[in-house]
C-alpha cells in the first residue's frame, strides 16, 4: 500500500530493491525537518534518513527481528523492535532513526512518531512477515538436520514424535539395516 507520495520515495530506494523484493507498505515519519522513509518488503525494511549532505539508506532483514510490540499514545504510536538471532550492524545502533531506549541496552529500538491507525496495520503486517520468515527458517533447520542424520536415526525419530506406527518402524528398520 503506497501512500501519498509514496511512489516518489520509492524513486529514491528503487536501485537498492532486490529483484524478488517487493515493496508492501511506505511509512514516512512526521517530523518538520528531513522526516525517514521507512519501505516495508517482503524481505527487510529498508530506511532512508535524509540529511542535508545525502541520503543514508540502510536496512533490518526480518530474521535479525526477535520480537515487535506497539504502543500507543492518543494520537501516535511507536513501534518497538527487539534483537533476535541475527546481528544489528552497530551503524545502526547509532545512526539517528533507530533510538536506543535508554536503560535497555543496544538490543532495543523504536519506530516512533507513527499514525496510530497506520501504526496497527504495519504491526499487523509486520508479526505476519516475521511469523513467515521464522516458520521458514525453522523448516530449513530441520530439513538440514535430517540431512545430518542417518536414515536409521530419522526412522527412529519419526516413530519417538507418533509420526508412524510400532509395526511401521519395525518393518522399516528391517528393510534399512538389510
Amino acid at each position: 500500500m503506497l501512500k501519498r507520495g509514496g511512489k516518489h520515495e520509492l524513486d529514491k530506494i528503487q536501485d537498492k530493491l532486490r529483484t524478488d523484493e517487493e515493496v508492501l507498505h511506505v511509512i514516512t515519519q512526521k517530523h518538520f525537518m528531513k522526516p525517514s522513509t521507512y519501505f516495508i518488503t517482503n524481505q527487510r525494511m529498508i530506511i532512508r534518513d535524509p540529511s542535508f549532505f545525502g541520503d543514508d539508506v540502510q536496512s533490518l532483514m526480518w530474521n535479525d527481528v526477535g520480537d515487535i510490540e506497539i504502543s500507543k499514545g492518543p494520537l501516535r504510536a511507536t513501534i518497538t523492535f527487539h534483537r533476535g538471532g541475527g546481528g544489528l550492524n552497530q551503524s545502526m545502533v547509532s545512526s539517528g532513526f533507530w533510538k536506543s531506549i535508554q536503560n535497555r541496552g543496544a538490543n532495543v529500538f523504536t519506530l516512533s512518531d507513527i499514525g496510530k491507525s497506520e501504526a496497527e496495520e504495519v504491526y499487523n503486517m509486520l508479526d505476519g512477515l516475521i511469523r513467515s520468515v521464522r516458520k521458514n527458517k525453522s523448516e530449513a533447520q530441520m530439513l538440514k538436520q535430517q540431512s545430518l542424520q542417518s536414515p536409521l536415526d530419522i526412522l527412529k525419530t519419526k516413530f519417538v514424535n507418533g509420526e508412524i506406527t510400532a509395526e511401521e518402524y519395525e518393518t522399516k528398520k528391517k528393510i534399512l539395516e538389510d
